[in-house]
């Protein structure tokens, strides 16, 4: 018996995908890779940014970067150490001066001050307080300004300069003092070790 008859035009039927659908496959998958690609991308990116972040807001015990003079209790790689009395620092166009203390008395009590005096060369206005301001005793205590001082927070304008003097407690120490300037949520510090 003859095997049967194959419906007309069935020999002529493909029986793999068309073209089309190849194609679309093969969209499908070099899509795939790029957002898998580009997720990796961004990822490491992120990493960095975090890992630049984290370096730039958190305070990192050590030695500061190109200061050769004698360790100080607190130091920090990211500080930043004047000289000495009355020589300055820039902090990105706000320069910052600071000279030697002197005994105080006032209706407050006996304070030790520095003459202060910020200049400021950036672009945009630039912020002063007195908060900004500390001192730190040869005993490690770390005392905040006292209102006997005559700086005025405020605000500096290009080109404006601001000067007076940042005041604290006078607990009786003599010895190493370090005058600290670190604004509110920054890291980097200004320093100035100073003898009394």
């Amino acid at each position: 018996m003859p095997p049967p008859l194959a419906p007309r035009g069935a020999a002529h039927r493909r029986t793999g995908m068309n073209g089309w659908a190849k194609g679309l496959i093969a969209a499908l998958a070099l899509a795939v890779v790029v957002a898998v690609v580009v997720v990796i991308y961004l990822a490491v990116g992120v990493h960095k940014a975090t890992d630049s972040f984290n370096n730039s807001t958190t305070a990192k015990p050590g030695r500061p970067s190109g200061y050769h003079g004698p360790a100080y209790a607190g130091m920090i790689v990211q500080d930043r150490v004047a000289g000495g009395p009355g020589t300055s620092i820039d902090f990105s166009g706000q320069v910052l001066t600071a000279g030697a203390l002197t005994h105080t008395t006032s209706y407050f009590g006996p304070t030790l001050c520095s003459p202060v005096t910020i200049t400021n060369h950036s672009q945009t206005v630039s912020n002063v307080s007195p908060a900004d301001w500390k001192l730190q005793q040869p005993n490690g205590r770390i005392e905040t300004f006292a209102i006997t001082g005559t700086l005025q927070g405020g605000q500096i304008a290009p080109g404006g300069t601001a000067s007076g003097t940042v005041c604290f407690a006078d607990s009786g120490q003599t010895g190493h003092f370090v005058l600290l300037w670190q604004p509110i949520f920054q890291v980097p510090r200004g320093v100035w070790l100073l003898q009394y």
